[in-house]
């Protein structure tokens, strides 16, 4: 009885989130089988000091071997343009897991914002691009997750997209005490890193 109900509800909020988008109109969004190597220059911009390189190559991958055994196309790769000119991208992970809810099994389908940047915060603020990837999953969909530590944009998905995000990240990086990065205190500081939830697919070694 509630379902068409919510249902609408869900469409309308989700119409109220494109009012945003409205900024990037002028954007033309393209899904990508191949990912271009533009993406490395969007890659290099990131001002975070500390990163995992992930370059065009290692998204290729990323996006064509998925582990756990999960569906072809189940990853998708996007890339925002300005007038020709490569400015943004995502790439999005979809998977069903069976749950079980009162001695019933349910299959939840599951979304995950993989990786993502912008060449100009100016041009693509990020907490836009990250709005766009959210809304390009389909309405089946039941729950996306994605992994930051920028406050503003933890602000603007828990006020404005009523994204729940827990203020913990489990996540770390540790430096033995003979590595000649030992005395690096910068990089024991986990918000100097790019932090982007493709990070768990690989690991530090």
């Amino acid at each position: 009885f509630l379902s068409p109900v919510l249902d609408l509800a869900l469409s309308l909020f989700r119409l109220f989130l494109r009012q945003y988008l409205k900024k990037l109109k002028h954007l033309k969004m393209e899904e990508c089988h191949e990912i271009p190597s533009d993406v490395d220059s969007i890659l290099r911009s990131d001002t975070h000091p500390y990163a995992e390189w992930h370059g065009h190559e290692y998204l290729q991958w990323l996006k064509d071997y998925p582990i756990y055994n999960k569906a072809d196309g189940a990853r998708k790769f996007y890339a925002l343009y300005d007038k020709g000119e490569m400015i943004g991208f995502f790439m999005t992970d979809e998977s069903i897991e069976n749950v079980q809810h009162e001695n019933e099994n349910i299959s939840i389908e599951r979304g995950s914002i993989l990786e993502w940047g912008t060449l100009d915060e100016k041009r693509l603020p990020e907490h836009l691009l990250l709005l766009q990837a959210l809304l390009s999953f389909q309405n089946r969909v039941h729950t996306v997750t994605l992994h930051t530590r920028t406050p503003s944009l933890i602000d603007f998905l828990c006020k404005t997209c009523r994204m729940r995000i827990s203020r913990e990240v489990n996540w770390g990086i540790k430096i033995g005490a003979k590595s000649p990065f030992s005395a690096d205190k910068a990089m024991i500081d986990i918000d100097n890193w790019r932090i982007r939830t493709a990070m768990g697919d690989v690991g530090l070694l």
